[in-house]
Parts: C-alpha cells; sequence; structure tokens
C-alpha cells in the first residue's frame, strides 16, 4: 500500500503521510488541523482515524501515538515510507 500511496501525490493518504513525514512526531489535533487547513480531506478525524487502525474497512495502522500523544509512523513502516518522497499540498484542494 505504501508504494501505491507514494506514487499518488494527488490522493489524501499521500498528502496525509507527507504531512506527518515533514512534522513528524505531529499531535493528532495538529494533524487534523493540518489536514482542514490545506483542504486534503472533508473528514480530517476520521482520515487521522483511518490510518491508526486495521480495523474494517480503513487503511491500516500506518500512525500510532506516543506517550505525549504524539503521531509517529508505525514502525514496521518508517523504513518503506522513508523510501519515497510525499509531497504536501500548497494550497486547499477544496475551497
Amino acid at each position: 500500500k505504501i508504494q501505491n500511496w507514494a506514487y499518488k501525490p494527488g490522493s489524501n493518504v499521500h498528502s496525509i503521510i507527507a504531512i506527518v513525514n515533514g512534522c513528524n512526531p505531529i499531535s493528532r489535533n495538529q494533524l487534523v488541523q493540518e489536514i482542514q487547513k490545506l483542504g486534503v480531506s472533508k473528514n480530517a478525524y476520521g482520515a487521522v482515524a483511518s490510518l491508526m487502525t486495521n480495523l474494517g474497512n480503513n487503511y491500516g495502522r500506518v500512525f500510532v501515538a506516543d506517550n505525549e500523544g504524539c503521531l509517529t509512523f508505525h514502525r514496521d513502516l518508517k523504513e518503506e515510507i522513508a523510501k519515497y518522497r510525499w509531497t504536501i499540498p500548497t494550497s486547499p484542494a477544496h475551497p
């Protein structure tokens, strides 16, 4: 999945991973605010939640929260994520 997301810079998941990659670690609230500011997703909180679990129809567990509540990449994915270039959108996608 990581490789597919890496090659789709217009996708929500690519953008969210890019934000965390540029600000790792970042609090969940900060990430939600950044997603909203950039217009990456209409449901920023839900998008983040979907990247924190393997249950149901979610994206998979990409992020984990540390003891301070900051999000970081799941240890099994850090190396894979580092292989690719992640670009943060520069303007709102949904004005």
